[in-house]
């Protein structure tokens, strides 16, 4: 082949190196969508034409809506939060709603709370300022109700103010998650605004072979979440997919199955990437900065690609990880229970966490391929001990490719490997 510049993205800005051998198969990267350009118009007609349930007008209407609680994504999900609250919470209300009946939820699951500031970054100081906020917590006893179990035996533990409510309308960002299939729809109440012995009781669903990425119906921990959702009764489900410039495309509101089945659809035409066979080799960036921070957010990355690489071949994945792994049950998981898969499996059914479950992926995924990567921030040492190799630049990379492959090995080329599914 001739000589191929290839530049990937690479913390803050790219990394570029040149290739002389092998053969491509393809590049793997999402379509794009322009974002909305009327974003609002789009909203309010979503409320007033939803999909799998009445409108939202009618809604509160007929149940004489007095308690309303809008649940939210947290920080460490994009998408328009301060313009979506800013239109809903104006309708609602236009159409009767007292403003001191609505309360904001931030549906942290078992992720952090936030500062004051960062719900002003979300959603600015006015709404801060004028609606009761309030991030969930799942340790608060006290604050959560009991209303039953799942078909799986998930006790469905909720925010007492969410399970109080007269409507509860939620607000998600919808894109294609690592074991639930998606995110948006029930996703918002279990794990959301649940309590963390029924998020650990879900997530275990996690280490279902049905558990898959871009896979709603079917799904385990995905199905799991819908029974959750309808034991809590949640009235109106707000999805919004994004471009992979976290713009706005689209705004699929209604039942929280109907209306989040009809979105995955446009999630699936930007963001599944179709494939004609697996390759040898694969040249991967996570994405860049925030994907690449560290390793915890990169593994998903290898998740993805481990669909389009023969078992025995090569990932070189580039991830600057300035924060190194960025995770200490994925450290634990590492290093000290190493490819001890079920040992880990075990650990996870005993005490479960997402950063264990990330080091288990990580560890199966590397355990069928070798696993190259690319960052001046991770312990070379340290990861020699689980069979993986980290290179401070492309070259040492391509000459380990060159060695193990010869010259006439096939590769695909994926620049932003966090959020493209490739499907065979």
């Amino acid at each position: 082949m001739k000589e191929m510049l290839i530049k990937l993205p690479y913390g803050h800005s790219s990394i570029s190196f040149y290739l002389t051998r092998g053969s491509l198969i393809s590049t793997l990267k999402p379509r794009f969508k322009e974002k909305l350009k009327n974003f609002e118009e789009v909203f309010l007609d979503a409320l007033e034409k939803p999909i799998g349930t009445e409108s939202l007008p009618n809604i509160i209407s007929s149940k004489k809506v007095g308690k309303v609680s809008i649940l939210l994504d947290d920080i460490t999900r994009p998408g328009p939060k301060k313009q979506a609250v800013e239109i809903l919470t104006t309708y609602l209300m236009r159409h009767g709603v007292k403003r001191e009946s609505i309360t904001i939820i931030f549906a942290l699951g078992l992720h952090r709370k936030h500062t004051q500031n960062e719900w002003i970054s979300m959603l600015g100081t006015d709404i801060v300022n004028k609606f009761k906020i309030i991030d969930h917590d799942p340790d608060d006893k006290w604050g959560l109700e009991y209303l039953g179990e799942t078909r799986r035996g998930t006790p469905v533990e909720v925010n007492k103010i969410v399970a109080d409510s007269d409507l509860i309308i939620g607000i998600s960002y919808l894109g294609i998650h690592d074991f639930a299939g998606y995110t948006g729809g029930a996703k918002i109440i279990l794990p959301g605004v649940s309590s963390r012995r029924a998020i650990k009781r879900n997530h275990i669903l996690s280490l279902d072979e049905r558990s898959q990425p871009g896979v709603a119906d079917g799904n385990p921990a995905r199905e799991d979440m819908e029974d959750a959702a309808t034991l809590v009764e949640y009235d109106f489900s707000i999805n919004i997919p994004l471009n992979y410039k976290e713009q706005p495309i689209g705004v699929f509101a209604g039942h929280f199955i109907h209306a989040h089945r009809a979105g995955i659809g446009l999630v699936d035409e930007l963001y599944k990437v179709k494939t004609p066979k697996k390759a040898d080799v694969v040249f991967a960036s996570v994405g860049g900065f925030p994907h690449d921070i560290d390793l915890y957010q990169s593994e998903r990355a290898l998740r993805y690609l481990s669909r389009i690489v023969h078992e025995g071949g090569t990932i070189v994945l580039f991830s600057e990880c300035k924060d190194g792994v960025g995770n200490t049950d994925m450290e634990t998981i590492l290093f000290k229970m190493k490819k001890d898969l079920k040992k880990i499996k075990d650990e996870l059914l005993r005490d479960y966490t997402i950063g264990k479950w990330v080091g288990w992926d990580f560890l199966v995924n590397s355990s069928k391929f070798d696993v190259i990567i690319v960052s001046p921030n991770l312990n070379a040492e340290l990861f020699s001990g689980i069979g993986v190799k980290i290179v401070k630049n492309p070259n040492q990379a391509i000459n380990y490719v060159l060695e193990k492959h010869g010259n006439d090995f096939e590769f695909f080329i994926v620049p932003y490997a966090n959020i493209t599914l490739p499907v065979i």
